[in-house]
């Protein structure tokens, strides 16, 4: 291709001195430049030929600013990339990721939650050719392929091929949700109704964790989701004091068709407020999914407290499973008392854990007589505090419901 745009550049410059002396009109100069830029010639070759055709001087344009992404980016991520990608949201005047200074071409290079918001605001200007296509109906705020592919399509610096709309009959297909989707490119079909076709994103289950703090307490989240596809899951959460964190996919099968995961957050804020902590999980595929939680920071509580998280009811353990206990603290303690509480047999196995871990596992031997299928409950107790709404009882906190624990099939 490169050979043929030369050797149509070195023709033209040839005849030049011919083509202006028979009197070229505008319409076939035109027409020659046209030609140029459909082979990619660049804007100082497309001027010197103009010039040599006119016998005038043609200042070249600029070559257009350009960006090619090769990588997908995520809340956390730093570089050109990131920095390129706030300068195209300035470009396609979408709110919400600004430069460094006010009318300034320098852009921040970190991507944080108002970047995701820009990046939803760009993917959903550009719907039907980037989320339709895999069945989404609102942006994710994570630049994958697709996003990539239209941002390389209007900004990257290879040549770029115009492709003519596709126009599709106005018909509509009613979803078994209620919802209606239309027909889309290439090939004119129905997009895939939400929840069908093509990689689902994950689900989020749960958030637990406190909705309450003081101002330098530290406070312990789990959530919980799942991935229809059995796939891995990673975890991101931005505190919305303008801190973010990252935890790669882990978690255990809860029952045999969907892989059921957690993960726990701990984050301490050190200033009153109430804040909105967004939690992201993305599977393998890129398919994101956000919930978030609000949590109001006041003055340090005075009075020590315990609460477990987890397991807080609900949740089935297997004999010969580990038991994950979660729980928060607003004071610092060496150790405490964990017990498993049966109601038909009371206290049937305790465990001391460090006081200032917030989490902490143990198994559940299936050779343990005493610990029969049935139903839970994990206490928590401090013995060298002493309780401050019961006199005479040490600080503890229980399970708000029971959990089970079951024979292995």
């Amino acid at each position: 291709m490169k050979k043929l745009i030369f050797g149509v550049v070195i023709s033209l410059f040839a005849i030049a001195p011919v083509a202006s002396a028979a009197g070229l009109t505008q319409q076939q100069i035109d027409a020659i430049l046209g030609l140029l830029r459909s082979f990619g010639a660049d804007t100082t070759v497309v001027a010197n030929v103009e010039s040599a055709l006119t016998g005038k001087t043609v200042p070249a344009v600029p070559a257009a600013w350009c960006h090619t992404f090769n990588t997908n980016l995520r809340i956390g991520d730093q570089g050109g990339d990131t920095e390129a990608l706030h300068k195209i949201f300035n470009l396609e005047n979408i709110i919400g990721a600004n430069p460094i200074h006010p009318d300034s071409d320098n852009f921040r290079d970190t991507f944080g939650e108002d970047t995701a918001s820009a990046v939803v605001g760009f993917q959903e200007k550009y719907k039907s050719e980037i989320l339709t296509p895999v069945g989404l109906a609102h942006g994710t705020g994570y630049v994958g392929p697709a996003t990539r592919k239209k941002l390389n399509q209007l900004y990257g610096c290879g040549i770029k091929v115009v492709t003519p709309p596709i126009a599709c009959t106005q018909e509509a297909k009613l979803c078994p949700d209620g919802s209606y989707v239309s027909r889309t490119g290439p090939k004119c079909e129905f997009a895939a109704c939400p929840g069908q076709g093509g990689n689902q994103p994950p689900v989020i289950g749960e958030i637990s964790g406190p909705t309450g703090l003081g101002v330098g307490e530290t406070g312990t989240w789990t959530i919980k989701a799942s991935d229809s596809e059995k796939g891995n899951l990673a975890y991101d959460v931005c505190w919305g004091d303008n801190s973010c964190g990252m935890l790669g996919g882990f978690g255990q099968a809860y029952d045999g068709r969907t892989r059921a995961q957690s993960a726990t957050f701990q984050h301490a804020y050190q200033s009153v407020g109430t804040y909105t902590a967004t939690f992201t999980v993305t599977d393998d595929s890129a398919q994101t999914v956000r919930s978030s939680i609000t949590v109001k920071v006041g003055q340090q509580n005075s009075l020590p407290s315990i609460k477990v998280l987890s397991p807080n009811g609900g949740e089935q353990y297997i004999q010969n499973s580990s038991i994950n206990l979660v729980w928060s603290q607003n004071y610092y303690g060496e150790y405490l008392d964990a017990m498993l509480y049966s109601p038909v047999s009371g206290n049937v196995y305790s465990i001391k854990v460090n006081g200032s871990d917030g989490k902490n596992s143990f198994l559940l031997p299936s050779n343990w007589t005493n610990i029969l299928p049935g139903q839970y409950k994990i206490t928590l107790c401090d013995n060298s505090k002493d309780s401050p709404t019961v006199p005479g009882k040490p600080l503890c906190d229980s399970s708000d419901a029971s959990f089970s624990i079951v024979v292995a099939q």
